[in-house]
Order: structure tokens, then sequence, then C-alpha cells
């Protein structure tokens, strides 16, 4: 039993990372400028970004529910700076790894550009054209760099200011001139 184990668990990581380098390798870097202009020209193409990592939400807003999309199979990444919604499912490779990469630290996003589907109700197409047409479905997410944590300066405190004797202190203030 324990053999079989063991040959399924390489197999599973040789196709793991066949699919990485092949993702890798058919995928175009982007910057987010052109991505945020022109998301239709990245339709159903596999791209690589480099952003910074946020944090996700667990709860999905209206408008990305109205979609399609549940916060139950999916996260909602949100990056820096962009516009492109960026949508992770939660039992993918990635969405376990995600909780280990830290807030506002970089990271390099592979995914597929895709058009959300379209919204039948007047009222509700009437919303959809305030909101991204494109978003990015999320297969891979790899921390760079994390962004270092402040520290606290060791700057001297301001001397306090001298008490003022008591002559000062009891003297009477000038009328005011009328």
């Amino acid at each position: 039993m324990k053999k079989f184990q063991l040959y399924f668990l390489s197999v599973m990581i040789l196709i793991t990372t066949i699919n990485v380098v092949a993702l890798s390798s058919n995928a175009k870097e982007v910057s987010i400028k052109e991505l945020r202009a022109t998301p239709e020209e990245y339709s159903n193409k596999n791209i690589v970004i480099s952003t910074y990592y946020s944090h996700f939400i667990p709860n999905f807003p209206g408008w990305l529910t109205y979609r399609g999309f549940d916060s139950d199979k999916y996260y909602y990444l949100k990056t820096a700076p962009t516009s492109v919604p960026f949508l992770l499912r939660k039992k993918s490779d990635a969405g376990k790894s995600l909780m280990e990469i830290k807030n506002k630290s970089k990271v390099i996003v592979y995914g597929k550009v895709k058009k959300f589907r379209k919204i039948t109700t007047k009222y509700r197409k009437r919303l959809a054209a305030k909101f991204p047409q494109y978003y990015l479905e999320v297969d891979k997410i790899e921390q760079v760099e994390t962004t270092p944590k402040k520290k606290k300066s060791n700057k001297k405190t301001a001397p306090k200011k001298k008490e003022k004797s008591d002559s000062e202190s009891n003297s009477v203030l000038p009328s005011p001139k009328l």
C-alpha cells in the first residue's frame, strides 16, 4: 500500500511540475497598465503579472455574485494597482498555498483572462456597465519578496519644557485696549 501511495504522490508531483512549466512557457508577461487599458486584447490567453498582493476577500460584493461566482468556491484577491478582479479557486493548489503568502508582498501571478458571463435582467445590465467586464482566473501565485516591517525609530524623546517659576506664573495679563 505504501508503495502505491509513494508512486501516486510522485506522479502527481510530476504532473504539477509539467503543468507549471507549460503554463509559464506559453504565458505572455503583461504589465498592469496594459491589462487595465485593454483587457479584451488578452481574452482567453495565459498571462503573467508582477504585482503586490494585499489580501483576499472572503465575502464577495454583490456585483460579483450576480456574475455567477460563489464565495464558497473562489477567493477574490485584492492586488494593487489593478481594476481587473483576480479570482482563485479555493480547491486548487494555489488556493491552498494562499495562506502562506504575506500581505503587502510582491507576487507573480499566472492566469488566464476571461470575460464575465452576460447578465440577463435589465436592472443588472445597467449595473454591469459600471463594473469590470473581464477577470483574471489565477492558476498559480508565487511570492517574490515580502515588504519589511517598519522598525520603530530610536529617536530620543524631546526634552521636557522647563517649568515656569512662581514669579512668571503669577504674572498679570495685560488688559486689552479698547
